[in-house]
């Protein structure tokens, strides 16, 4: 049996704490001395409609990776308003309607149905298909797993029956806000990350909808997430990782550092210039090198648009992943504020036996900012590309951050280790800091 939301388990009627109020909502009255009563009763929500995309899906993937939903929960905070309980022939207001669950998985049939049936709409595979009687070898497996957060709703539901009758009948209105999260199997990390919203009426009343309204407003955010290019890029290729998807640089960037926000030789200036970096799945490091702009790894930041960043002072913002390049490991962050100290970029290599500081959050984010002194142990050259090899002592986590000089110079970006039996034998590689920025298209002025 089909189990479909409903609203009585996890919303919870309520009707404000005034006995006059509350006896004259339940008394039969005329209807429009009721009508003017019932409004000081409950607060109905206000849904406006979203329109369809605007930019619908135009990719049909023939070889696109095979999806599969995996299973959608509910974040509202506890006793949330989320808006009213209607009866009768003009819906009016009869309770407010509060979400009382916090937290809670949903495990329903209707949301899978929903968003597999938009990804078979917009020429995508699903990976499975619960109504066929036999599997289907080529999308038995999925590769990309979904997940979403409903982080915002609300709903107007209206019963066709008097407050006596006890008729299941409804219709109603929705809004969603729904936060996804694509999880790769080949890549085993989250690798593309969203937001949309979703609006969804049901006009004819019929058993159960009440729970329709919100399946429909889903199943709109959903189709908005399947429309973004960005995820089209990430499910293009079946059987291919989306690390192995390359992402090129735009156009030339130029930073015209200003001298008077370097930071110098100060550790504890370098600390507050390096953040960590949330990407769903795990964190890394990265760090300024203009007001606004960070520097960190691909593998770092995914396939995702936007990431979290950590400050250790406690600020904690979104950053758009701006440019980003597969094959050199760089990526560019862009940040909605601006900060008074950043790195210099020094304009040479760091020579053999010079001492290197590395910063960063190693093993978990409580440990951010942390910073290692080491000396660089040489310079080598894998697949073509040049790489500074250091002692200076890394873990995971610290992928992205910088290494820096005495001075506090940046010359390089942490971005692996050699680790034989789980033991880390202080051979870690850093990109040179003039790749990092040739690769990603970026021009720095400073001298």
């Amino acid at each position: 049996m089909r189990n479909s939301p409903q609203f009585t388990n996890e919303l919870t009627a309520h009707v404000p704490n005034n006995r006059l109020l509350t006896k004259l909502c339940r008394d039969l009255v005329p209807l429009v001395v009721v009508g003017v009563l019932l409004s000081a009763c409950a607060n109905s929500a206000l849904i406006t409609p979203i329109a369809a995309d605007q930019h619908p899906v135009t990719k049909h993937l023939e070889n696109s990776k095979p999806i599969l939903f995996s299973k959608i929960n509910v974040k509202l905070k506890k006793g949330e308003h989320i808006g009213a309980l209607q009866t009768g022939m003009f819906c009016l207001a009869k309770e407010n309607l509060t979400w009382k669950g916090g937290k809670f998985m949903l495990d329903t049939e209707d949301f899978t149905e929903a968003f597999h049936a938009q990804v078979t709409q917009s020429g995508y595979k699903v990976a499975t298909d619960a109504n066929a009687l036999f599997g289907d070898a080529s999308t038995s497996k999925p590769e990309i797993l979904i997940a979403a957060n409903i982080r915002a709703l609300k709903a107007n539901i209206c019963y066709d029956s008097s407050f006596l009758s006890s008729s299941n009948t409804s219709r109603g209105e929705a809004y969603v806000k729904v936060e996804w999260h694509a999880y790769s199997k080949l890549d085993k990390s989250v690798v593309y990350s969203s937001t949309t919203e979703g609006t969804g009426s049901i006009q004819r009343s019929f058993v159960g909808g009440d729970a329709m309204s919100v399946v429909e407003a889903f199943s709109q955010a959903a189709q908005q997430m399947l429309s973004d290019e960005k995820f089209q890029t990430v499910i293009a290729v079946a059987g291919k990782s989306v690390k192995n998807i390359e992402t090129k640089a735009g156009e030339a960037l130029t930073l015209n550092p200003d001298p008077n926000k370097k930071i110098g030789n100060n550790p504890a200036d370098w600390s507050n210039a390096v953040a960590t970096i949330l990407n769903g799945s795990g964190h890394g490091s990265g760090f300024l090198i203009s007001e606004s702009h960070m520097l960190t790894n691909k593998h770092v930041v995914n396939a995702l648009d936007t990431v979290q960043v950590k400050f250790t002072n406690g600020i904690q913002l979104s950053g758009k992943v701006i440019r980003a390049d597969i094959d050199r490991d760089v990526a560019l962050i862009k940040l909605d504020a601006s900060f008074p100290k950043y790195f210099h970029i020094s304009k040479t290599l760091p020579t053999i036996g010079q001492d290197v500081y590395a910063i960063g959050s190693p093993i978990n984010e409580i440990y951010s900012a942390s910073i290692s002194k080491g000396v660089i142990s040489g310079m080598r050259e894998k697949d073509g590309q040049s790489l500074i090899q250091s002692d200076v002592n890394i873990r995971p986590g610290n992928s992205g951050g910088p290494l820096v000089d005495n001075d506090g110079n940046l010359v390089g970006i942490a971005v692996s280790g050699l680790v034989i039996k789980n033991i880390p034998q202080g051979i870690n590689f850093f990109i040179p800091i003039a790749d990092a920025l040739n690769t990603l298209n970026i021009n720095d002025t400073s001298h």
